[in-house]
């Protein structure tokens, strides 16, 4: 499985892990079309150090973000022409945080705050047009607002430009102006820009290829917790390359993205422990890693279970079943 790129942008910070954000992601895999999608994201709030409008005013107040009269005061701001409390409301109609969904609406206000240079608010109104949401979808005006943004030095606005330059959408395709936005972004820290940039040396995509330097990104990222780079960087212990083979380092790195939901990782670790590479055999809890891959629809990890079931006692498969109830539990349904 391809790495995992993705736009977001900030949320209020009393939102928490698990329930669905304003993230909007973009799913760029070197070599491959671009595509958008939503998904669930963790706790990214306040990244760049600044609370939501709405959610100072809220905490003056004591009162909940939710409650009519933070809205109130939030809309009163954004006409008065705060360009935070635009992009606020912007994101309240975006999600329909307590307001109706309007796209069209989280597009007039984000463009209000575009417009004044807030660039996380730039970098939201490219989002809309890249997704054709509230607007038509316009490539070349997204990348248009991801500019503006990036050029003020937002990290998400860096990467979302490098991923349509690596696509070639709303600019011609240029590998190496990817590579310079995403290192910009990866250099400020954002472990999604990192993650990419691992990939561009491990594959020579806009950079001369360097393993050694495949890894120092990746492992930037996975420290951040980014399982993606987690199972990338597991992958090059594995194999040895840009670091010396290390299975035993391997698993620890595949178990810490499986352990975060990470589908290819829970995949791979069903063969590893069939294998025994870097942990001893374990047939019941390679049938584990395999059946809650499968059961996500993974087709290697598919084929994995039926195979490691004909090896195992009925006791052993009873086991197995039993184990791989509690990795649903723990390692699949908190991150749906």
């Amino acid at each position: 499985m391809p790495p995992l790129s993705k736009i977001t942008v900030m949320i209020p910070p009393h939102r928490a892990a698990g329930i669905c954000t304003f993230a909007f992601l973009l799913f760029v895999s070197e070599g491959t079309p671009l595509a958008f999608g939503y998904r669930t994201l963790g706790m990214q709030a306040n990244v760049d150090g600044r609370a939501t409008h709405g959610y100072r005013y809220a905490a003056d107040k004591g009162v909940s973000e939710d409650d009519p009269a933070v809205l109130r005061g939030l809309r009163r701001a954004a006409e008065q022409g705060d360009p935070q409390a635009q992009y606020d409301l912007g994101l309240k109609y975006a999600y329909g945080w307590g307001v109706p969904k309007d796209d069209a609406a989280a597009v007039r206000w984000f463009r209000r705050a575009a417009e004044q240079g807030e660039p996380r608010a730039q970098h939201a109104l490219g989002i809309m047009y890249a997704f054709g949401r509230g607007v038509l979808r316009d490539d070349a005006a997204a990348v248009r607002w991801f500019r503006r943004a990036a050029e003020q030095g937002e990290p998400r606005a860096q990467r979302s430009l490098g991923s349509m330059y690596s696509a070639g959408r709303g600019v011609p395709k240029d590998l190496a102006a990817s590579a310079l936005w995403m290192r910009r972004a990866a250099e400020q820290g954002d472990m999604i820009a990192q993650n990419h940039l691992g990939t561009k040396y491990k594959l020579g995509r806009g950079v001369t290829r360097n393993l050694a330097e495949s890894v120092r990104w990746y492992r930037r990222a996975a420290e951040q917790g980014y399982a993606g780079a987690e199972t990338s960087l597991g992958f090059m212990y594995s194999k040895g390359e840009g670091v010396a083979r290390d299975d035993a380092e391997s698993v620890r790195w595949f178990h810490r993205a499986a352990e975060r939901g990470y589908l290819s990782a829970q995949s791979v670790l069903g063969l590893v422990y069939a294998k025994g590479r870097g942990v001893p055999v374990d047939k019941v809890k390679s049938y584990a890693w395999y059946s809650i891959a499968a059961r996500q629809g993974n087709e290697s990890a598919k084929k994995g279970t039926k195979t490691v079931a004909g090896w195992m006692t009925r006791s052993q498969l009873a086991r197995a079943r039993k184990l791989a109830d509690s990795y649903w539990t723990r390692y699949v349904l908190p991150f749906r």
